[in-house]
Order: C-alpha cells, then structure tokens, then sequence
C-alpha cells in the first residue's frame, strides 16, 4: 500500500522497465517506491526509465533515495535515467540542487494547455 497517493504505473519494453511516478517522493514514500519498482525488476532488465514528471513533488530524502537507488542499480548492471517534464516541480527540484548532472534527465516538455475557448463577440441593444 502506497501512502500520501503515491502512484507508479510500470511496464516493461524488452530489457527496459519504464515507470511513471505520480504522488510526492519523500522518505515516507520511497521505500514503497523501491519495492514497487523492485518487484517489476527482473536479471535481464539493463534499463530503468523512471518518470517523475508527474509527480507532485520530490524532497531532500526523495532525491536522496533515488542518489542511493541509482548506485545499487549500478552495483547490479543497471541502468537508471530519470525524465522530468520541463517547469516541473520535480525538474526544479533538480536544478536548485544542481543535480542535473547526477543523474541521466531526459527533459521533455509540458504539455499544451487546452486554450480558453475565444469569447463571443457582444451584442449591443440599440434601440430606435
């Protein structure tokens, strides 16, 4: 059981395991985050793509889970890349850390907003 909503939506793509992180990643939920993600992990795996774009925030203990994280998948021959939607709470976590070369980040953008829909034009009442 996640807590404070922690949601990781996995799948796998050959030797490659991609999870989309939504929720916050703090201390309190980067053990259920491991163990999520462990029990998607398997000896073939070579990559982790994890996606925190949609996370709603990641803290000192978050970032320092995914530092310690990262060096066990070193340790086993894998991989781990983060991507991180541009503007992003999580994306400016990593910047004011100067973490950005820490870790492999693929940025991508944010998406489009759907734009307002255009007013009418006013009718004025003119009267005779």
């Amino acid at each position: 059981m996640f807590s404070h909503d922690l949601k990781v939506l996995t799948y796998r793509d050959g030797t490659t395991v991609q999870a989309r992180v939504s929720g916050p990643v703090d201390g309190e939920t980067f053990q259920a985050l491991q163990a999520r993600l462990e029990s998607v992990l398997f000896d073939h795996c070579r990559t982790l793509v994890l996606d925190l774009g949609p996370a709603e925030y990641v803290d000192s203990d978050g970032v320092r889970g995914l530092q310690r994280y990262q060096q066990e998948l070193a340790r086993r021959q894998v991989a781990m890349r983060l991507a991180l939607r541009t503007g992003s709470r999580a994306a400016r976590t990593f910047h004011l850390l100067q973490l950005v070369e820490a870790f492999t980040i693929d940025f991508y953008p944010a998406e489009p907003s759907v734009p307002a829909p255009a007013p009418e034009p006013a009718t004025e009442n003119v009267q005779r």
